[in-house]
């Protein structure tokens, strides 16, 4: 009977021990618990705020890209127009020449024009080739806007991805 009450002791014992250590387990599971829930708040909102920065983002891509296709628009119509005016200034010069050399009676008269419209269409040729490097810039320009908007569309690829 003795053996037997030591043995209930001993088991008593024993398992009251293993109720603390259930109990620390336990509690460590909460703890546990409780800091996942907090790291996956943390990550929701990292998460959170690097969506909402890449919204914003796409949001200001979308706004250059508007504003570089404004830009070249009007890049390209104000050459057009200045290319048009320099064509009907050259057109004009070369009726007046033509008039003045008609008029002109004599040799020397017409030789002396002649120098002068020569100057004159030099000077014109000038700003057609002033002319021209513009628009040369101008599709450069539209080269460079092309290509950061492939840029800004593989980027939205990729963040969709």
């Amino acid at each position: 009977v003795k053996a037997l009450l030591s043995d209930i002791s001993a088991a008593r014992t024993t398992s009251a021990a293993n109720e603390m250590i259930l109990s620390g387990l336990v509690a460590r599971v909460h703890e546990a618990e409780s800091s996942c829930q907090r790291l996956q708040s943390s990550i929701e909102e990292k998460v959170n705020a690097s969506r909402t920065d890449f919204q914003n983002s796409l949001a200001k891509a979308a706004l250059d890209r508007a504003e570089l296709q404004q830009r070249l628009m009007e890049a390209q119509g104000q050459a057009k127009s200045e290319l048009t005016t320099v064509r009907c200034d050259l057109e004009s010069e070369l009726k007046r020449m033509a008039i003045r050399i008609d008029a002109c009676a004599h040799k020397s008269g017409i030789e002396n024009r002649l120098s002068e419209l020569l100057l004159s269409n030099e000077q014109n040729k000038a700003r057609l080739e002033k002319q021209e490097v513009q628009i040369a810039a101008l599709k450069a320009d539209l080269s460079e806007a092309r290509l950061q908007l492939s840029l800004c569309a593989r980027q939205s690829e990729l963040a969709q991805l």
